[in-house]
C-alpha cells in the first residue's frame, strides 16, 4: 500500500529526495523506478572560480584569480559564507570572504586532512601525521583540542590526555560537539566543547562490518 505521504516527496528537489528513499525503502524505492523525468525537472548549474588560477600553484593572499594556492585538501563553511581551505604544501588555513578575498588564517605545525568550523567561527582540524585535533581560532591562534602531537595510541580522556591513531576526518554539530573517524583505530570518537573524548562507536583495534 502506498503511503498518502508520497505525493508530497515529488515536490521536493533530488538531493532531499534522495534522502527521503533512504528512510522509507523499499516502497519509495519502486515509485522513483517507475517515475519519469518529467516528475522531477532538471536542474541547471553554473560553475566559478572564487579564488585561485587553474593551473597556477603558489602561496599567495590576494582576492580572486590573483591567489593561489598549493595543494588544497579540505574546505569548509561559516555561517556568513566564508570558506576555509587547508592548505597542505604550505601547510595553512586559507581564509576567502564571499568576495574571493583570500588570507592566512593560521600556518599550521602540521597538515589539515579536513575542516569544521563551528558558531563562533573556530575552525578544527585533524592531522593523521600528528594523531591530533586542532583549533584555529579567528584570531588565528592555533592549539590541540584532543591529543598529543606525534604520539598515536587509543584513549579516552580530556585534552592532551587522550590519544587519536591517525585520525582523518571530522563533522560538528550545532552544539559545537566534534565527531572524528579515527581511522587507525577503528572507531568513532567524540570530542565536547570542553575537550572531552570518548568512543561513541567501534573498537579499537578491531576492524569489521
Amino acid at each position: 500500500m502506498v503511503s498518502p505521504r508520497v505525493p508530497d516527496l515529488f515536490r521536493l528537489r533530488p538531493f532531499d529526495l534522495f534522502f527521503a528513499m533512504k528512510r522509507t525503502v523499499p516502497a519509495l524505492l519502486l515509485i522513483l523506478l517507475a517515475a519519469t523525468a518529467s516528475v522531477l525537472p532538471a536542474q541547471t548549474y553554473s560553475f566559478s572560480t572564487l579564488a585561485g588560477q587553474p593551473g597556477s600553484a603558489g602561496n599567495l593572499d590576494a582576492t580572486g584569480p590573483a591567489a593561489r594556492f598549493s595543494g588544497p585538501t579540505a574546505v569548509a563553511v561559516d555561517a556568513a559564507g566564508n570558506v576555509y581551505v587547508a592548505d597542505v604544501t604550505t601547510p595553512s588555513v586559507r581564509k576567502v570572504t564571499p568576495t574571493g578575498v583570500v588570507t592566512t588564517l593560521a600556518t599550521l605545525p602540521g597538515v589539515a586532512d579536513a575542516l569544521v568550523v563551528d558558531a563562533a567561527g573556530n575552525v578544527f582540524a585533524v592531522d593523521h601525521l600528528a594523531h591530533v585535533v586542532r583549533r584555529i581560532t579567528p584570531a588565528g591562534v592555533v592549539t590541540v583540542v584532543a591529543g598529543q602531537s606525534g604520539v598515536l595510541g587509543i584513549a579516552d580522556g580530556t585534552g592532551g590526555a587522550a590519544r587519536f591513531n591517525t585520525p582523518r576526518n571530522l563533522a560538528i554539530d550545532p552544539a559545537g560537539t566534534l565527531y572524528v573517524c579515527d581511522t587507525g583505530n577503528h572507531s568513532i570518537r567524540k570530542i565536547t566543547t570542553a575537550g572531552v573524548v570518548t568512543t561513541l562507536a567501534g573498537l579499537a583495534g578491531v576492524a569489521g562490518t
